[in-house]
């Protein structure tokens, strides 16, 4: 999971504490593309983990969590539109 979950619980919406992470990952470009997109975008990713496969995954992170699951997801669109 890329946001903090209740002890001892499942992955489950539900039980997330904090939205403060986002992944974006690409699955139709190559690993070459995928860096320069991010990067050309200048998306303030925190962290960039090889998925094994055939994507990087990139985490956001935000200095102040969403207050809700609503604006977490107002973020979520916000960038995927990019």
């Amino acid at each position: 999971s890329i946001n903090p979950m209740k002890k001892g619980t499942t992955r489950a919406d539900d039980n997330v504490t904090t939205y403060r992470n986002f992944l974006v990952e690409f699955d139709k470009i190559s690993l070459d593309e995928q860096m320069r997109y991010v990067k050309g975008k200048g998306m303030p990713f925190s962290t960039a983990t090889f998925s094994g496969n055939k994507s990087i995954h990139f985490i956001i992170s935000l200095e102040t969590p969403s207050r809700n699951r609503e604006e977490y997801d107002d973020i979520v669109k916000w960038i995927y539109k990019l």
